[in-house]
């Protein structure tokens, strides 16, 4: 065994297809696939059972899979730790980002760190929110921005809390429900939610199983109708039909001042961001990490996220209602 074979046997798992996961090291699939059968022969066991379209883990591929995940962070965080000793201005550095933090942050963030640290490979994940501990914990990544669906306490996890940004629901121009003078949450019910799974302290739409959404009985997320990870592809499917997204202003902006889209006149309570930079208990930071997570913090102490006030223009008056943010949230 060597840690490549580990690391491909990992990625398979991870993606649940050879073609996503050869692609994701950059190899070939038949050079992945050899790499997993030489695995199987030295251990001595079937890892992964093949279907059409994707792979699913054998008993004894799961009881591997969680050793294999445990070698691989050990042997990172070596890597890392003599680094650190070294004290060298180089190496690798992975960030993940949640949905949200991506649209806003990500960008400035990630920009000021190539102009400071020009010496350092930078590699960016995009996570959805019920990826986003795994992608911790496993050692993919070192440094997290955003806020991670749990499915239990995560005592391990050490978070810096970023400023709580409040958020609106907002639709396109002529959507139906700005006919309403006072929408209410079950005027939203009647349209499908675009957007990513919302924590339980803000699944309060009632009957959101009428087409906005269903609450899940066990974690009571909300489930949105039109799960989408991207937010720039969520603002565009919003654009283009009735459905409702959500966001915070700057992840909006542009198409609120070009008149794409329309905040709603609604006030939710404890609809607002809750994001935070995690870093995990035990793992020592580079100075490449320890720099990343100053610099996140930096940007997001700058960030101006007032909230703007839109006027109706004689003009746009029978076409569309326009709100003032600043006034109902």
């Amino acid at each position: 065994m060597n840690f490549e074979n580990l690391g491909h046997f990992e990625a398979v798992a991870r993606h649940r297809n050879f073609v996503h996961a050869a692609d994701h090291l950059h190899m070939s699939q038949p050079a992945l696939t050899r790499s997993i059968q030489v695995l199987e022969r030295e251990l001595g066991g079937r890892l992964f059972d093949r279907r059409p379209h994707k792979v699913e883990l054998t008993g004894f591929g799961s009881f591997v899979l969680e050793r294999v995940r445990a070698l691989i962070s050990a042997h990172q965080q070596l890597n890392r730790d003599i680094d650190l000793f070294k004290g060298v201005e180089s190496g690798n550095l992975y960030v993940g980002f949640g949905p949200i933090t991506a649209e806003a942050l990500a960008g400035p963030c990630v920009g000021r760190f190539m102009h400071e640290h020009p010496r350092i490979r930078l590699r960016v994940f995009f996570l959805a929110s019920d990826e986003m501990a795994d992608a911790l914990v496993s050692g993919q990544i070192d440094v997290l921005v955003g806020e991670p669906l749990l499915r239990k306490p995560q005592p391990e996890f050490i978070r810096y809390r970023l400023k709580t940004r409040r958020a609106f629901f907002y639709c396109r121009v002529g959507h139906p429900l700005l006919q309403k003078k006072s929408p209410k949450l079950g005027d939203l019910a009647e349209y499908p939610f675009v957007g990513f799974v919302l924590p339980p302290r803000i699944a309060r739409i009632p009957e959101a199983g009428r087409g906005f959404g269903h609450i899940d009985s066990a974690s009571g997320n909300l489930i949105p109708q039109v799960e989408c990870y991207s937010v720039a592809a969520a603002k565009q499917i919003v654009a283009a039909s009735n459905g409702i997204g959500t966001a915070t202003f700057s992840m909006v902006k542009r198409e609120l001042h070009a008149g794409v889209l329309v905040p709603i006149a609604l006030m939710v309570p404890g609809l607002e961001t809750d994001y935070s930079i995690i870093t995990l208990r035990g793992r020592t930071l580079t100075p490449a990490a320890e720099a990343f997570v100053n610099i996140v913090r930096a940007v997001d102490e700058e960030m101006d996220e007032s909230l703007p006030t839109f006027r109706v223009s004689k003009s746009n008056k029978r076409r569309h209602r326009m709100v003032s943010l600043n006034a109902k949230l």
